[in-house]
């Protein structure tokens, strides 16, 4: 199969752009475990760390997956528009081009 000018670049923009928007909701758990954690510690010496982490954690990594996935998916729809445009281009010159010059 022949490279295309342009995918591979729009390709990896999207990957890593699904990556980042999905460290947020992790980043967030995180740190709302790290505020709870130190109320905690300020009333009691001793907390469960499973407690405070793992609800927050488990949603986190649910929401993590499903904003990669839907960027994944723009990224897939986009990729094969932007194939089928460069296919249809050669078609186009042709409807478009001066009936005289064939």
């Amino acid at each position: 199969m022949r490279a295309i000018r342009g995918v591979g670049a729009v390709s990896r923009s999207f990957h890593w752009l699904g990556l980042i928007y999905a460290a947020i909701p992790v980043l967030a758990c995180a740190y709302d475990a790290y505020q709870v954690a130190t109320r905690e510690l300020e009333r009691q010496h001793a907390i469960n760390w499973l407690t405070i982490f793992v609800p927050r954690l488990s949603l986190a990594l649910v929401l993590a997956f499903v904003v990669y996935g839907l960027f994944w998916a723009a990224g897939s729809v986009l990729l094969r528009l932007h194939r089928v445009a460069l296919s249809a281009q050669p078609t186009w010159r042709f409807i478009t081009s001066n009936p005289s010059a064939r």
